[in-house]
């Protein structure tokens, strides 16, 4: 049995779909945990959220899929009327041009022009739910980690000084926002992104997993920068991890 994990895709749907070649889900034993920040910055964030639904509808119980702080901005901007956050950060329409058809983005663009951004975005959530009416509740349903007897997933950490009671001293913003990261020892092995290997590391061409010789692997690659998502493997039978 493996586990695999993976995170900070961004939009990136050709490299998502490159990467889950790596990943066996034919062995229905096997487990894929993505840890979040499947949109934004990239060109196909609606297509990059839409695969990674549908591969959770085929392998309800392979498929792991826990939320980031992407999603979490997304879905507060979808829950909450008068927010505006996720879509005023949104450059060049980037991101929400790939939920909308190109009518619907030229009515967008032409808002833009003449009324308050406020008002544009709820015309732009409209869409959104007309095109997509099962996506909110979906997204609204992701966990924030995932515990295994050995491991906890999150997106970006916990807070590691409540030991043992981390769950009830998380909050979940926590969880997906935490910064600076943590190093160091803990009872379980923690896998998490949000924050770039390479800041972690110190060194700005590092993109790949980073193992801190204690019980913290990080595994967001800066997938603009290095064009590959990088995947953690745990070999259950073996005890060991393979990157």
């Amino acid at each position: 049995m493996k586990i695999y994990a993976l995170s900070d895709i961004h939009g990136e749907y050709e490299l998502l779909l490159e990467t889950m070649k790596q990943i066996d889900l034919s062995n229905k034993e096997n487990q894929v945990i993505f840890c979040g920040d499947y949109i934004d910055s990239g060109h196909k964030s609606c297509q990059t959220l839409l695969f990674i639904k549908e591969l959770q509808k085929t392998y309800p119980n392979q498929v792991i899929v826990l939320k980031g702080n992407h999603e979490l901005l997304f879905f507060e901007w979808l829950a909450e009327e008068h927010n505006t956050e996720w879509f005023a950060g949104d450059r060049d329409f980037l991101s929400i041009r790939s939920f909308l058809t190109e009518k619907q983005m030229e009515r967008i663009e032409c808002l833009a022009k003449w009324t308050r951004l406020e008002n544009v975005s709820k015309v732009a959530k409209a869409f959104v739910y007309k095109n997509y009416p099962d996506l909110f509740a979906w997204i609204k349903e992701l966990p924030f980690f995932y515990e295994t007897e050995k491991q906890i997933f999150v997106h970006a950490g916990i807070e590691e000084r409540a030991e043992m009671n981390w769950k009830a001293e998380t909050s979940q913003e926590e969880m997906c926002w935490k910064y600076p990261w943590s190093t160091g020892k803990f009872y379980k092995d923690i896998i998490s992104g949000h924050t770039s290997t390479a800041l972690i590391s110190g060194q700005s061409s590092y993109h790949n997993i980073y193992f801190d010789g204690e019980s913290h692997y990080y595994i967001d690659g800066d997938v603009h920068i290095s064009r590959k998502i990088p995947v953690l493997t745990y070999d259950v039978e073996r005890k060991c991890y393979i990157w």
